[in-house]
């Protein structure tokens, strides 16, 4: 059986392309959502923050101290 990813090892460097091509999907199946949106595994928050700087509330949860770190970072 293979090791998983130790994914505190890469946070920093796991958001090396800048993609944002399916932001726009997220925004659109949330619009007009009035409740809260559970994200697991949300990582750097690469998807989180535009949402969130969209006005949509939100619970991050990744099982990474070290993608959360990142998240707490970019955001």
């Amino acid at each position: 059986m293979k090791e998983p990813i130790n994914f505190d090892k890469v946070a920093d460097i796991y958001d090396f392309i800048d993609v944002d091509y399916d932001i726009p999907f997220f925004l659109k199946e949330t619009e007009g959502y009035k409740g809260e949106i559970l994200e697991l595994m949300c990582g750097t928050g690469r998807i989180s923050i535009p949402l969130l700087d969209s006005g949509r509330k939100m619970t991050c949860v990744d099982n990474s101290i070290g993608m959360l770190n990142s998240f707490e970072r970019n955001n």
